[in-house]
């Protein structure tokens, strides 16, 4: 189990992928261009390899793990209906969920923090080639969702 502390110093550098991934875009803007369907293309596997390995690798019981499913695949369904942003900032709800959640779990939280980090490196490097330099900051504050369900789960799940 991780206590408080180190679990939200785990959020903030798993968060620190989106902040890598513009900087990367910021060092690279020719390859960054020329790579942004890639980009896509790599945040769809990764995305397809969060949920099926919390799944796979939680210590919960049957019917946590089914409650999960139905409130995370609702979620996601009607994401467009219940917000109002962008798929990216929904995705970074559910992860803050799941790694609340798994924060008990020494085997799957690295697994999926690291998961989570590496999904911040394309989304990043997207967000930097569609907001442009004046908003990035200002564009990545609805990405902060992602630490408040982090840390709400994290003490729901204690």
């Amino acid at each position: 189990m991780i206590t408080s502390l180190p679990f939200v110093l785990s959020l903030i550098i798993i968060f620190s992928g989106l902040l890598a991934g513009i900087a990367l875009a910021r060092i690279a803007k020719e390859e960054a261009r020329a790579g942004t369907k890639y980009f896509a293309w790599i945040k769809k596997i990764i995305l397809a390899m969060v949920f099926p390995l919390f799944l796979l690798l939680t210590k919960f019981s049957l019917a946590t793990v089914s409650l999960t499913i139905i409130f995370l695949g609702t979620l996601y369904l009607w994401k467009n209906r219940i917000f109002k942003f962008d798929q990216d900032i929904a995705n970074y709800l559910l992860f803050g969920i799941l790694l609340g959640l798994s924060s008990n779990n020494p085997e799957l939280f690295p697994i999926e923090g690291s998961l989570v980090f590496l999904y911040g490196l394309p989304t990043g490097t997207l967000i930097k080639i569609d907001k442009g330099t004046p908003s990035i900051f200002a564009s990545l504050i609805p990405y902060g969702i992602f630490l408040v369900a982090g840390v709400i789960s994290f003490y729901l799940n204690s």
